[in-house]
């Protein structure tokens, strides 16, 4: 069972400004919860009790934020932060986590990420989809036409087996949710710090890389209108219940 996870939270957040004038993304709230404290507790609540958060943007505010509510909410997590002195990309940013995560495997969270479960929780989920014997990765992807504030091209696509394919040319039908498991071993390559998640693995040309689709509510939190609209939405579908 993984019990440990990164949360990615260094990122300026420029398509929120004004906002991220004053915060940092992360501390966004939806329905007057932040979007990385709603993180801490779905991973609290799938028994992962250890949580690694990057920082660089504002990133004394974010912790201050984040050791507050963990503090208040007596949760027991062993919580670290992996301070930035530069904006790293993010595959960069995952192997500076690598020294907490004892050589096991882990969730990638990105840190603006808002979800509402249907049912079994998002971990819950991709644990039971994990194999760590054969995978490498296993991402976390959603139906283009079904994400909310979503306006993009799409990220991937997958075969019959869930293998997602290379290279990745259109038609791109689903989108990266910014969750994923990561094998260590995984790592162990030449220094590509600079390299984003859209084209890192295309890049190291594995095949072992897999996708599974989530079947709850996700909403791309993007600029303050996606904000107004994703309260919107809860509203209008009742899921605040949920």
């Amino acid at each position: 069972m993984i019990q440990q996870a990164l949360i990615l939270a260094a990122g300026l957040g420029q398509r929120m400004y004004p906002i991220t004038n004053i915060i940092p993304k992360p501390m966004v709230e939806i329905f007057g919860q932040s979007l990385i404290t709603k993180i801490i507790d779905e991973l609290y609540k799938s028994s992962i009790r250890k949580i690694v958060i990057n920082l660089f943007y504002k990133g004394e505010l974010l912790k201050k934020h984040v050791e507050e509510y963990v503090k208040n909410n007596f949760f027991d997590i062993d919580l670290h932060f992996v301070i930035e002195n530069e904006l790293h990309e993010v595959w960069g940013s995952i192997k500076k986590s690598l020294i907490y995560m004892n050589n096991q495997p882990f969730f990638v969270v990105n840190g603006d990420n808002y979800w509402i479960d249907r049912g079994e929780s998002v971990f819950g989920f991709m644990q039971l989809k994990w194999q760590e014997l054969d995978m490498n990765a296993l991402l976390l992807l959603y139906p283009k036409d079904q994400a909310i504030g979503y306006e993009g091209k799409g990220d991937f696509n997958v075969n019959r087996e869930g293998r997602v394919l290379f290279p990745i040319v259109a038609p791109l039908p689903f989108v990266y949710m910014g969750i994923q498991i990561i094998c260590p071993k995984f790592l162990q390559h030449e220094n590509l710090e600079k390299c984003n998640i859209f084209n890192i693995y295309a890049r190291l040309k594995y095949k072992d890389v897999f996708a599974t689709l989530y079947k709850g509510y996700w909403f791309h939190i993007g600029t303050p209108q996606s904000i107004i609209e994703t309260e919107l939405f809860i509203k209008e579908h009742h899921l605040l219940s949920i």
